[in-house]
C-alpha cells in the first residue's frame, strides 16, 4: 500500500513540477518542421500534420499521406512518446485517423481521434475531429473523455494562410 502511495504521489510530482516536462495531454510536436516554426503551426500545417493542428487543414494533401515518429522526450529513458497518422482523400473530402501515446510505466497518455474535412473552395477547408483521450495513473482508475475540434484554413493570396482551431 505505502509503495502504491509513494508511485502516486511521484506521478503528481512530476506532472506539477515547475520544470515544463509535461501536463497531462499537453500537446507533444508531432513533426520537425512544427516545432522549427515554433509550434505555430495551425494556418501552416496541411495533410497528415495537420491532424495534431487543425483538422481542416488535412485538405491540402494529394493522396494518401502518413505520418509517424516514436521519441525519448527530454533525454528521459523511461519516458516514451510516439504518434501515428494517416489520410485519405475521397474527391473533396479527406479522412483521416491518429494515435498520440506518451508516458511512462507510472503515468500514461493516450489519444485516439477520427478527423472529416472537406474542402468547401479552392481556398477554404473546415474539418471536424472526434478525439478519445485517456489518462492512466498506476493504481487508480483510467480517466477518459471525448472532445470535438473543429478547423478552418484559408489560403490566401501571397503566401498569407489564415487557420482557427478550437477544442
Amino acid at each position: 500500500m505505502r509503495a502504491l502511495l509513494l508511485r502516486n504521489i511521484s506521478c503528481l510530482l512530476l506532472l506539477l513540477t515547475d520544470v515544463p516536462l509535461h501536463a497531462a495531454f499537453e500537446f507533444q510536436p508531432a513533426s520537425a518542421r512544427a516545432g522549427g516554426v515554433g509550434d505555430n503551426f495551425v494556418a501552416w500545417a496541411q495533410g497528415p500534420e495537420a491532424m495534431f493542428w487543425n483538422p481542416g487543414a488535412i485538405v491540402w494533401n494529394s493522396g494518401i499521406g502518413v505520418i509517424g515518429g516514436c521519441d525519448r522526450p527530454f533525454g528521459v529513458s523511461e519516458l516514451r512518446s510516439g504518434i501515428l497518422g494517416m489520410v485519405i482523400p475521397i474527391g473533396k473530402v479527406v479522412a483521416g485517423i491518429r494515435i498520440e501515446d506518451f508516458g511512462f510505466a507510472l503515468c500514461r497518455e493516450q489519444v485516439m481521434d477520427a478527423t472529416l474535412a472537406y474542402r468547401v473552395a479552392d481556398r477554404l477547408g473546415a474539418g471536424l475531429a472526434i478525439r478519445i483521450l485517456r489518462l492512466k495513473v498506476e493504481g487508480s482508475d483510467s480517466a477518459n473523455w471525448t472532445v470535438f475540434d473543429l478547423g478552418v484554413k484559408i489560403v490566401l493570396p501571397e503566401r498569407v494562410r489564415v487557420g482557427v482551431s478550437a477544442w
